[in-house]
């Protein structure tokens, strides 16, 4: 994955559309999982199920679909913390022309995570 500091200037100044951040939220005893998804300029959020696991082959196949299912001008970037999940991240890329960045400083407050910690609030 490429930096997200490679960021064109009009993205990280969230001026172009089609930009995503993404995160996971393990369940109880990992008995679940979700793939909260927030488009940086427009901050719309999509919550995608993880019903089969939270493996890396499966966390891309379910993120190829949603991320496939946008027309290609709002799917451009998805960038995702240095997660195990994420380790097939080119099968993402080459499924929908993403491009997949890696998150350097995951740490740092941001859209999605303050969507995370809201949504962390709900039991299963």
């Amino acid at each position: 994955m490429r930096s997200n500091h490679s960021r064109n200037i009009c993205v990280k100044r969230r001026r172009q559309e089609g930009h995503w951040k993404g995160d996971l939220i393990i369940g109880a005893l990992t008995q679940s999982a979700i793939a909260p998804l927030v488009e940086r300029s427009t901050r719309f959020g999509v919550l995608v199920a993880l019903p089969d696991g939270l493996r890396a082959p499966q966390v891309a196949q379910v993120l190829a679909q949603a991320l496939g299912s946008l027309a290609a001008p709002l799917s451009r970037s998805l960038t995702w913390d240095q997660g195990f999940e994420m380790y097939q991240h080119s099968h993402v890329s080459e499924a929908t022309g993403t491009t997949s960045l890696t998150s350097h400083r995951p740490w740092q407050p941001g859209t999605n995570n303050n969507s995370a910690k809201l949504l962390r609030q709900y039991p299963k």
